[in-house]
């Protein structure tokens, strides 16, 4: 059997969780990605079973309101200087480029250290 993507650009953290998430409704889950020594860079997948993808929505559901909630409460921080809001914004004004290589998320950004990342 093949694994298949159920979800992608998400930090550690969040893979981690949505990974835990599935692993305690007896989906087995596992997680892919890259980080550097100066961060997360909010590119992790998470993948499962093939034979599992229609077990999966309701945990996909609930994980959307936790990374929902992270945001509406200002529960992410800065992954370099670890600053927390108000000195982490959602950056509105991007370019036609950048707005391409962002699609289906939002560009976040540290006011403090000037770090960048996709939430």
């Amino acid at each position: 059997m093949s694994e298949v993507s159920i979800y992608q650009f998400l930090s550690e953290e969040e893979a981690t969780e949505l990974v835990r998430q599935l692993n305690s409704s007896g989906i087995s889950a596992n997680r892919g990605g890259m980080t550097s020594g100066e961060g997360d860079y909010g590119i992790y997948q998470v993948y499962i079973d093939s034979s599992e993808i229609e077990n999966v929505e309701k945990i996909i559901s609930q994980f959307q309101k936790y990374l929902k909630s992270k945001v509406a409460f200002g529960k992410f921080s800065c992954n370099r200087c670890k600053a927390n809001l108000p000195n982490v914004e959602i950056v509105k004004d991007l370019s036609f480029l950048r707005k391409l290589l962002s699609l289906g998320t939002q560009l976040v950004k540290c006011k403090k250290c000037e770090n960048e990342w996709y939430i």
